[in-house]
């Protein structure tokens, strides 16, 4: 598989799990975002590379995660934002569209939740474009207030900690081969769901 630029492949491998971002990613995730948001109206209307770009304020402060594959291939990535009085936000969530549907979307929810409890927030909130209110729909967050940003109207939902979905709870189990796990846990990195649940 062919790298576009270095870092980012197109296509998808077994899911190893969720690291931190490395400073020096910042182009591959742009990339990575650009093309999961290919076809979307931000894209149509020609909006400037600067929208696509990771600050590398947000890369130096760990806030950048990413999932990759086993042979370390980036396959999505998320940034949580917070919290603020209680609430995170979730900034950005993208996954490589040969990656959708493998289950890399559900495991950084689950990793973002994660992040959002060890911060002590009770929330998470996000604003989703309109084709993506279903996935978040799925991942148990509520609502479908819709509100104005700088590329159109979009849907502000949120997800209580405390009332995740069974989605969240259950049918995403955190287990990895032993050999994987150890390599990810000396990288400090967060271990794939096994392939029931990615599959799912």
């Amino acid at each position: 598989m062919g790298r576009t630029p270095s870092g980012y492949v197109r296509g998808v491998e077994e899911i190893a799990g969720i690291r931190t971002a490395r400073v020096d990613e910042g182009r591959a995730l742009e990339w990575l975002e650009r093309r999961a948001s290919r076809g979307s109206g931000a894209v149509r209307r020609g909006l400037p590379d600067r929208v696509f770009a990771v600050p590398v304020a947000q890369l130096r402060a760990g806030i950048v995660r990413v999932a990759e594959s086993e042979a370390g291939e980036l396959l999505g990535f998320s940034l949580l934002l917070g919290p603020h009085h209680g609430v995170c936000e979730l900034d950005g969530l993208f996954v490589d569209p040969d990656a959708q549907g493998a289950g890399v979307g559900r495991l950084l929810i689950v990793d973002a939740r994660a992040e959002a409890v060890r911060r002590g927030a009770a929330r998470i909130e996000v604003v989703s474009a309109s084709e993506s209110v279903g996935f978040y729909a799925r991942m148990g967050f509520k609502g479908r207030r819709t509100v104005p940003t700088r590329y159109g109207p979009a849907v502000r939902m949120g997800l209580d900690i405390d009332d995740a979905s069974a989605l969240l709870r259950r049918e995403v189990r955190l287990a990895a081969p032993a050999r994987p796990a150890a390599r990810r846990a000396r990288r400090g990195g967060t271990p794939a769901p096994d392939r029931r649940a990615a599959e799912a």
